[in-house]
């Protein structure tokens, strides 16, 4: 929505004004929903046109569009991003006359996202992706690979112990694959290189269909491996023979020692993505996913309406603390994509930032919903991930208590707080007590599905409401 468009006024005396230059068309088109649409689908367009006629004009704007399109929010710059960014601007080589440059530097950057993202995994202090990680954590697959039915089926085919065995190689696969495909290119073995990238590939395939939201990211990393694939057409185009632009040779070498200088340089050690352009255009770094989890973390926002009714507004459904999904538990049914870190974006240094992030959310309700949202809570909620697909009892925070109608903040005074930190002891206490119950095998009711007074806790603070 608008609201969430651009950095702050709250914060515009810290912002680099090269937020408002490059991300001019997407900040000025946010002024109006359907404005912001049209141009979004005009992007779609030109997208496809720049598919089919290929040129360096084209995939510069292109290149443009989607960076002014991140720079709308600078906290929502991901890793599928990052992808975006850097293969885009190399299109703009790629698409050229002498396309030769464009290539060889797609390919070094291939190399490095995969030595980068491998490296962090194989040398995880807490041994993560090994098949013996630290006591208390599980093999890095066993924890990742939970929330989608595919994730279950392959859990089903290999089991605990094969997922541990599996661990280790996929990170080593990360490490060793991309060298071996750009070796066995300069060699001259197309089956080999071939083979490689396929292998890549594949890995993409499965994370795509074992973690949720990472479909859009395996296609896109999948179509940046094209790069390495030894086809007689890649060959023939981009033999080594052919004219070198001098132009885009600077330009590549320009932007690589860049990205050098921003890593390693003391000057740029406090740029934050906050309020900087620099992250935006030079962070190189690919190292994400190098340990496992040790939790799951979803979100509810039980929120009462004008008629008295209580609904979660951020699933539009009914109020529930259990983990979300059935079959395959999953901690983003609700909302997924960017919606996830929402609640997560920033901790608000003002009313007006916090005026603006919360109350968001009762405009969205209140636009799409005749029942008035008047106030809701906020929840963060965390279980434990066991072994044998298992996941410990859920762990309630709450984020903040929203008061619709005044755009406020509701905040307790220190006796309810008092009294709200000893009621929650209290739950602890009973849940610990009903623990301990069924493992003496006293409980007459089943672990799973239980309602603890943990759960019953959360439904007297929404009808505290």
């Amino acid at each position: 929505g608008p609201e969430s468009t651009h950095p702050l006024s709250s914060l515009d005396g810290f912002v680099d004004r090269s937020f408002e230059l490059l991300g001019l068309p997407h900040i000025w088109a946010s002024q109006s929903t359907e404005l912001f649409r049209a141009l979004l689908w005009a992007q779609v367009f030109l997208a496809a046109v720049t598919a089919l006629f290929p040129s360096p004009p084209l995939c510069a704007t292109n290149w443009f569009l989607y960076f002014s399109l991140c720079l709308r929010n600078t906290w929502l710059f991901f890793i599928l991003d990052r992808y975006f960014h850097f293969f885009l601007l190399i299109s703009i080589f790629t698409s050229s006359p002498s396309p030769l440059v464009g290539v060889l530097a797609g390919r070094i950057q291939l190399l490095w996202i995969y030595l980068d993202a491998g490296y962090g995994k194989v040398t995880d202090p807490l041994r993560g992706w090994t098949t013996s990680p630290v006591p208390g954590r599980l093999p890095a697959l066993d924890s990742y690979t939970r929330h989608t039915y595919g994730a279950r089926v392959m859990y089903t085919l290999l089991g605990s112990e094969g997922l541990k065995h599996m661990t280790p190689a996929v990170a080593w696969a990360e490490v060793v694959l991309a060298p071996l495909a750009i070796l066995a290119s300069l060699a001259g073995y197309k089956r080999t290189q071939a083979t490689c990238v396929l292998a890549l590939m594949g890995l993409h395939v499965g994370i795509a269909m074992t973690l949720n939201n990472t479909v859009l990211l395996g296609g896109v990393a999948c179509s940046a491996l094209c790069l390495l694939l030894p086809t007689s057409h890649v060959e023939r185009r981009y033999d080594t023979g052919r004219h070198v632009s001098v132009v885009s040779t600077i330009a590549v070498v320009a932007i690589a020692a860049a990205c050098l200088f921003y890593e390693l340089s003391p000057l740029t050690a406090d740029c934050s993505q906050d309020t900087s352009i620099l992250p935006f255009l030079l962070n190189n770094r690919w190292n994400v996913f190098t340990s496992s989890e040790t939790y799951v973390t979803w979100e509810i926002a039980p929120g009462l309406l004008r008629s008295g009714n209580i609904v979660d507004i951020w699933s539009g459904g009914d109020v529930s603390y259990d983990l979300p999904g059935s079959g395959a538990p999953c901690t983003s049914t609700a909302r997924r994509g960017r919606w996830r870190s929402f609640p997560y974006l920033k901790e608000p240094n003002s009313e007006a930032e916090k005026h603006a992030l919360w109350q968001y959310l009762c405009t969205e309700w209140n636009t799409k919903n005749d029942d008035e949202l008047l106030k809701f809570n906020f929840f963060m909620l965390q279980a434990d991930v066991l072994p044998e697909m298992e996941f410990g009892p859920t762990i309630k925070r709450k984020i903040i208590e929203w008061d619709c109608w005044h755009g406020i903040e509701v905040v307790e005074s220190e006796v309810e707080e008092k009294k709200n930190k000893d009621k929650d002891k209290e739950e602890k206490e009973n849940e610990n007590e009903m623990e301990r119950e069924e493992k003496r095998g006293e409980n007459k009711f089943p672990v799973q599905g239980k309602i603890t007074k943990k759960t019953l806790g959360g439904y007297k603070i929404i009808n505290e409401l």
